[in-house]
């Protein structure tokens, strides 16, 4: 057996002892402590044949303190309303003017809720935390309360606060394993009477509930959060299978497409041609044999009234081990598409305007327009009438136009593709030239200058990129000039980086790679570039601020006609709120403490179709224990009843609220969790449900009433004046056994030698029945436990 003592005064000891091979927790040594100091004076009343006056009133007002703090932290409310009753209890039970729930940032400390007697103090007040006495508060064990009824008589009287506080006591407020702040109450004079043990116990209880009561609320926050994700996106977001069905659908898609849950579980032909659909199949494939995880592509979708519309598909793999679907983000560009094709049709008008146009009979011209002869390079038409064609071409041309043309013209009677021009001076050109044989055997040639227009496209593609992406940072580079500086930023650019144009241009564009940029992916980019490769990678930038961020990048390269290479294009993305959701969904759902089922509903019934490993782990199961059986087999009797009585139904219906169930496990342990079920999407009767792991949560609550009711025994044992001695020392004792769940409870006497070490050990008083320690009992200290 374990045993521990504690001094009761400087006469007596306290014994206890467990059979329990870890022995006694900090938590009941403190109990321990706390009933050797409430016995001394009873027994020093008794020893010294004394009958001085006792007052129950001071226990009454602890009792009923303490039952007041149960009643307010168990009964429903707001969290803010409760607050402030918790510190008008206190500041009355205390006999203090002011309370005060403190938020600690930092080197701040803000006043989230105050009951203030004295008006000094208001809500949302921020001080420096060291012209608080919070800051010595804070300084000591993270648990342990401070508290004293004179500032003057404490090690703090020389403190900045100790101006303006005569008595103080407060608790650290602790949030998970971060210190969020303190309850406080104080006064600015003086208390008389020094805080007693139970005062210390009282607003470290208020403390202990305020930390967890935040805790809870905010792991609340999180589980709406990531309910309603996916349907704040304001885009049209779907999900497939692996098979290329349907699983999801948001709001934005009915909303634009017309496209419902109805079409929930088909194939994504329900709205796309066999051809787009083969196209964005070899588009996943690429993904999977490659390392990127996402894509872009446009097709035309079907909306559900039977028009079509041209859409932007950014695809992206679901599953990090293994292939499980895929997920889409769609934009409709129907009207930038048009746009286009309107500016092209309008080009084309302009272009055909300024076409050279020559006749020939045989090899000879018998025709030119002045277009055709200055496209040329000569000066009058009299240098190309009766002329042959091929004084416009070099050698190389000539052949070719043979090769190609000649047998087109013969059979099909038209021809058209590009030519490079020779003019006179040995410059040439680009042109597209059209021959076309007419009735009387004659060849009419159209010819038209492509330089412009290679330029124009050249201008315009840089422009049109620029004018889709207008959302993003674009940047271009001059990769002739050296360094390969920036000549180009757009104001997307500057919002994301916070450089101004002026600050970057002639710069090479690797300035915004900071110190925490992943070689690997920056080793990337520069072999791409020297390559003259396009690459698309994620990289870690900074800011000019100095603050980093996560940039999707995608550089391409741009030639010229003679297929040299002139600039590079970048477009810059930031992702550091995906990178961030994405890294914090995987923590949440792979770490945190979840366990998520899937039912379906057989004969009215609960059944479970598929579980999570963390649900198997926790609860000890094989899969096949759990799965194909009822969901009331890992439930217990209660909670059990609770599922068949409409909670089932309200769950499949959509009306189910969040709930507690307790779970069991295999060896019969009981697991405390927080239930949130829905029905599911697949188009299966059934739900889809979360339970959260609470039962940590529910063992402090449990705690922490213990310690309450053990309080309000000690105290009512203590300081009934109708109670003899004897039985305030028996009741006493068993309340610690209760508390600590120990058999045997003993009251010792020591009575020494005088001038010597040696003396006797008495066993005055006793709970529990033992074989061998019983009341009178006495051995010599040597000999005895003490």
């Amino acid at each position: 057996m374990r045993r521990r003592w504690a001094p009761v005064g400087d006469r007596w000891l306290l014994r206890l002892g467990t059979r329990e091979s870890g022995g006694f927790d900090e938590a009941a040594l403190t109990v321990v402590e706390g009933i050797a100091a409430n016995i001394e004076p009873a027994l020093r009343r008794t020893d010294r044949q004394r009958a001085a006056p006792h007052s129950a009133a001071g226990a009454t007002d602890d009792a009923a303190a303490l039952r007041r703090l149960n009643e307010l932290t168990v009964a429903p409310g707001a969290f803010d309303e409760t607050v402030e009753r918790l510190l008008s209890l206190g500041c009355e039970y205390f006999d203090l003017d002011t309370g005060i729930l403190a938020r600690i940032d930092g080197g701040d400390y803000e006043a989230e809720a105050v009951v203030d007697a004295t008006g000094t103090h208001e809500v949302g007040a921020t001080y420096g935390l060291e012209r608080t006495m919070c800051e010595a508060t804070l300084g000591g064990s993270r648990t342990e309360p401070l508290a004293f009824a004179d500032v003057a008589d404490t090690e703090h009287r020389d403190h900045p606060a100790a101006g303006s506080i005569g008595a103080y006591i407060a608790a650290p407020v602790v949030v998970g394993d971060e210190t969020y702040g303190t309850v406080n109450f104080s006064m600015a004079t003086p208390r008389t009477a020094p805080f007693r043990p139970v005062e210390r116990e009282f607003v470290t209880l208020v403390a202990e509930w305020v930390g967890t009561e935040i805790e809870r609320r905010r792991r609340f926050d999180q589980l709406e959060r990531y309910e309603t994700i996916l349907e704040a996106v304001g885009d049209p977001v779907y999900a497939l299978d692996t098979e290329g069905r349907l699983t999801f659908l948001n709001a934005a898609a009915e909303r634009e497409f017309g496209y419902s849950e109805e079409v929930l579980g088909k194939h994504v032909s329900v709205g796309m041609d066999a051809a787009d659909v083969d196209r964005v199949r070899e588009q996943i494939e690429d993904l999977l044999a490659g390392d990127e995880r996402s894509t872009t592509a446009e097709f035309e979708l079907r909306t559900r009234d039977g028009d079509r519309s041209v859409v932007e598909n950014r695809l992206a793999l679901i599953g990090d081990e293994e292939f499980r679907g895929t997920a889409g983000v769609l934009r409709d560009i129907t009207a930038r598409k048009e746009r286009r094709q309107r500016l092209e049709s309008f080009q084309r008008a302009v272009e055909e305007a300024a076409d050279g146009v020559a006749i020939l009979e045989g090899d000879e011209y018998v025709y030119v327009d002045r277009t055709h002869v200055d496209m040329y390079g000569f000066e009058d038409k009299a240098q190309l009438l009766g002329n042959t064609w091929r004084a416009l071409y070099d050698d190389a041309e000539i052949a070719r136009l043979e090769a190609e043309a000649f047998p087109a013209l013969e059979s099909e009677g038209y021809w058209r593709g590009m030519v490079t021009g020779s003019r006179p001076d040995g410059s040439t050109f680009p042109a597209e030239l059209s021959l076309t044989i007419v009735e009387d055997g004659r060849l009419v040639c159209t010819v038209r200058d492509e330089t412009e227009r290679k330029a124009r496209e050249r201008e315009l593609e840089l422009k049109e990129r620029a004018m889709d992406e207008a959302t993003v940072g674009i940047q271009i580079t001059d990769p002739t000039r050296e360094g390969n500086p920036l000549v180009y930023v757009n104001d997307g650019f500057e919002r994301m980086t916070g450089f101004a144009s002026e600050d970057v241009l002639g710069r090479n564009p690797r300035f915004l790679q900071g110190e925490a940029a992943d070689p690997q992916q920056t080793a990337r980019l520069r072999e791409a570039i020297d390559a003259e490769e396009p690459v698309s990678l994620e990289l870690r930038n900074v800011r000019q601020d100095g603050t980093p961020y996560w940039a999707r990048i995608a550089v391409t390269p741009v030639y010229d006609d003679d297929g040299d290479l002139v600039n590079y294009i970048g477009i810059q993305q930031d992702v550091t709120e995906r990178k961030e959701r994405a890294r914090w969904l995987r923590q949440f759902l792979n770490e945190g403490p979840l366990l998520f089922v899937e039912t379906r509903e057989v004969d009215g019934e609960a059944v479970v179709e598929s579980c999570n490993d963390r649900l198997l782990e926790r609860l000890g199961y094989d899969r096949g224990a759990v799965e194909g059986r009822p969901l009331a087999d890992i439930y217990s009797a209660d909670s059990a009843a609770e599922l068949r009585e409409q909670g089932y139904d309200r769950a499949l219906e959509g009306e189910f609220e969040l709930s507690e169930r307790e779970l069991v496990g295999a060896n019969g342990e009981s697991v405390q969790t927080l239930l949130r079920a829905v029905p599911r999407q697949d188009g299966t009767d059934g739900t889809s449900a979360l339970f959260v792991d609470i039962s940590e949560r529910k063992e402090r609550e449990r705690e922490a009433r213990a310690r309450v009711e053990l309080l309000r025994q000690v105290y009512e044992v203590t300081t009934d004046p109708g109670t003899g001695l004897e039985e305030k020392i028996s009741g006493l004792l068993a309340a610690g056994s209760d508390y600590l769940d120990l058999p045997h409870g003993f009251l010792t006497r020591v009575e020494r030698d005088a001038g010597s070490a040696a003396g006797t050990q008495t066993i005055v008083d006793a709970v529990g029945s033992h074989d061998r320690l019983q009341p009178g009992d006495s051995s010599p200290l040597s000999e005895s436990y003490c």
